[in-house]
């Protein structure tokens, strides 16, 4: 009896520290300082293409399509996974890497040959960074705001049946098709794309292309 008594409290003490493992991988799991941490692997993990991508210029931008070819990485508590979106011709255009935590959580690292896009999504809101530099929060409604709540930027969601439109500066410069619906590896992103003033515009433009189709 008394050795059933201590087998029940050995049992019992281990099922409490393994929940109180779990509670406090939980609890750090998403956190700044983690999410810092992690940027660092994603980073690494989305460079591995560099060699491989195929420069982005105004006109290469226009054959970006649905296609992305992913795999998962590693076997943490956190899912992990690296991949790259392509173009119509089977070119990688743009690579990434993603991690996702517990409560709406997670992080994405996306690179193209000359510039480096980095999301924090937090809950309902998501910071933006290109080439280091904070671009602002992109709400859960797709405005891209800056610090004093200006709109810059927005994914329009409701615009079209089927596609979203992007605007930058309040001007309709793009539609995308709708990730979320069902295209062949061949559809283009983008059915509608004007001329861009710059390599800014193009680079939240792309900023908001790559949120709406592997992060939102």
């Amino acid at each position: 009896m008394t050795r059933l008594i201590l087998l029940f409290f050995t049992i019992a003490g281990f099922g409490f520290i393994l929940f109180q493992l779990a509670h406090f991988l939980i609890s750090i799991g998403g956190s700044r300082a983690k999410m810092q941490k992690d940027f660092h692997q994603l980073r690494s993990l989305a460079n591995e293409w560099l060699d491989k991508l195929t420069p982005i210029s105004a006109q290469e931008l226009k054959l970006l399509s649905m296609k992305v070819l992913s795999q998962k990485v590693g076997a943490g508590i956190y899912y992990t996974e690296k991949g790259a979106m392509y173009s119509i011709y089977d070119e990688p255009m743009i690579s990434y890497a993603y991690k996702k935590y517990f409560d709406d959580k997670a992080i994405l690292v996306a690179a193209t040959k000359d510039a480096t896009f980095e999301f924090t999504l937090n809950n309902f809101n998501t910071e933006l960074r290109i080439n280091n530099f904070n671009k602002g929060i992109i709400s859960k409604d797709g405005q891209l705001l800056s610090a004093d709540g200006m709109q810059h930027a927005m994914l329009d969601l409701d615009a079209l049946d089927g596609h979203h439109k992007i605007l930058l500066e309040k001007k309709a410069v793009a539609t995308i098709v709708n990730p979320q619906n069902d295209y062949s590896d061949q559809t283009r992103v983008f059915t509608v794309l004007d001329e861009l003033q710059d390599k800014d515009q193009e680079n939240v433009l792309l900023a908001l292309t790559i949120y709406d189709i592997l992060l939102r």
